[in-house]
């Protein structure tokens, strides 16, 4: 995720909004899957500090949103706060997209769309004299970049500061999935981390995916 206090990007593939989550609010995802059968499924990522969760927990938000009679199928996916929902159409998943986040449990929870072929990526690490232009060049073999912009701090004395962190969007080539984008660029000689939501992170120490390195319980 972003620094603290940073713009949040959207996570939705057409909702294009902030979500404004907590600066401590983690994602941790499997791989979540896209294929032809995936148009009218949607993925739930609940705040993983209020597990356990049950399927009665996503009665009352889903209903709010006017959901919850369109759903045909939901359960676990992998971690146990990960959700798979299924539902009627195309139109209902949309609804569900479009709400950006819910509470669930007193926690946040936010809906993904693995079917979706636009996305934005975070990009961290960039130094500030990097152009957009370089950042552009380095991921136009994944897709048609429409736009990069450079996030800016909302932290009282740093309000309106650059931050190191820049939101890319990109609409995927055909045939391109968000497990063909790379988990790390080469800018000017050094790193930029890629961050794609929807797709599970990969450990800088251990190199496997799954989990962030603060997480990681490789040996040292």
């Amino acid at each position: 995720m972003s620094s603290a206090g940073a713009e949040q990007a959207s996570l939705l593939g057409r909702g294009e909004r902030a979500l404004d989550l907590p600066a401590d609010y983690r994602f941790i995802l499997p791989t979540l899957p896209a294929n032809d059968s995936s148009k009218c499924t949607a993925f739930l990522h609940a705040e993983i500090g209020v597990r356990p969760y049950r399927i009665e927990d996503f009665k009352e938000p889903l209903r709010q949103l006017g959901v919850l009679s369109d759903v045909t199928g939901m359960g676990v996916f992998q971690m146990g706060h990960v959700w798979i929902v299924r539902l009627k159409s195309t139109a209902a998943k949309e609804k569900l997209m479009m709400s950006g986040k819910f509470k669930v449990k007193g926690g946040w929870c936010v809906p993904m769309d693995p079917d979706r072929r636009e996305v934005r990526l975070k990009l961290h690490w960039v130094p500030f004299d990097v152009p957009n232009d370089a950042l552009k060049r380095a991921l136009e073999e994944f897709g048609v970049v429409r736009e990069i912009i450079r996030e800016k701090w909302h932290i009282d004395g740093f309000d309106g500061v650059e931050s190191s962190t820049r939101v890319a969007r990109l609409s995927l080539k055909e045939g391109m999935t968000l497990e063909s984008l790379p988990h790390q660029l080469r800018i000017t000689g050094g790193p930029v981390l890629v961050v794609v939501p929807g797709r599970a992170p990969m450990c800088l120490r251990c190199k496997r995916s799954g989990h962030i390195r603060r997480d990681c319980r490789a040996p040292r």
